[in-house]
C-alpha cells in the first residue's frame, strides 16, 4: 500500500465570512474615524483566523490511519468499514475523520484522540457491482476557533471489486 501524499487543504466555513465582515467594519470605522482602540481591536480580530490556520494543523500532524474493509463486498448488502487512527505523540483534540467515495460517505468526530488511537466503524451499502473506487481517508480540524479548517489525507484511495447481488436464480429463464 502506497503512502498518501502529504497534502494539506484549507476550507473556510460559513461562520468565517460574517467574522471577516465584522473585522472589516471595525477596521474601516477605526481608520476613517481615527479611533486607535477600534483599529487595535480590528487587528486582533484579523489575527484570530491566521492563528486558527496555524493551530488547526497541529491536531493533524503525525496522525496516521488504516482502513479495513470486510471482504467480500456484495452489491445491496451492508459492508463493514473500520478506520483505525493512531496519533504519534500526545493526544489530539477536535478531529473529524471522513471516508468518502462516489456512492458512500462516512464521517466521525473525535473530540479527543488518545495516544493509543481509536477505531471508527461504519456500514456502507453499494448498489452496483463491478469496480468501485474507494476514496481516501481524510482528517480535518478547525480547532480551536473553527474559523479555518485544515484537511489532510491519511490513507490513500483504493479500488474494490463489488460482487453481484446475492439471491436465487431460476433455471426457467436460462433455458
Amino acid at each position: 500500500m502506497d503512502k498518501p501524499a502529504d497534502s494539506w487543504t484549507f476550507r473556510f466555513p460559513i461562520i468565517a465570512f460574517p467574522w471577516a465582515l465584522a473585522t472589516a467594519f471595525v477596521l474601516l470605522i477605526g481608520w476613517f474615524r481615527n479611533i486607535n482602540l477600534l483599529l487595535l481591536l480590528g487587528y486582533l480580530l484579523a489575527a484570530v483566523p491566521l492563528l486558527n490556520a496555524l493551530a488547526a494543523a497541529r491536531p493533524l500532524r503525525g496522525l496516521r490511519a488504516l482502513r479495513r474493509i470486510t471482504q467480500p463486498v456484495y452489491a445491496g448488502l451492508p459492508c463493514a468499514v473500520s478506520v483505525r487512527t493512531t496519533p504519534t505523540g500526545g493526544p489530539r483534540l477536535g478531529v473529524r475523520m471522513e471516508d468518502v467515495g462516489p456512492a458512500h460517505r462516512l464521517s466521525w468526530f473525535a473530540d479527543r484522540l488518545e495516544r493509543d488511537g481509536q477505531s471508527f466503524r461504519g456500514h456502507v451499502v453499494l448498489s452496483q457491482r463491478g469496480r468501485y473506487r474507494w476514496g481516501p481517508v481524510l482528517a480535518s480540524s478547525g480547532y480551536p476557533f473553527g474559523l479555518v479548517y485544515r484537511r489532510k489525507e491519511l490513507a490513500p484511495a483504493e479500488e474494490v471489486i463489488v460482487l453481484p447481488r446475492l439471491g436465487r436464480l431460476h433455471r426457467g429463464p436460462f433455458r
